[in-house]
């Protein structure tokens, strides 16, 4: 149970960084992700015209 807590305590110093690493984790993860889903929804698009 320390260690749980222990852990919960560092994402929380973690967060309120002004420079957060899991910030900065999620934010390249759901640009890459919003870059799939646009690169994945042009044929389906291209489909549509014709």
């Amino acid at each position: 149970m320390n260690k749980i807590q222990y852990i919960v305590e560092d994402i929380k110093v973690d967060l309120n960084n002004e420079n957060s690493e899991i910030l900065t984790i999620l934010h390249s993860l759901l640009k890459k992700l919003f870059t799939l889903l646009l690169l994945s929804s042009v044929p389906m698009f291209i489909y549509l015209l014709f």
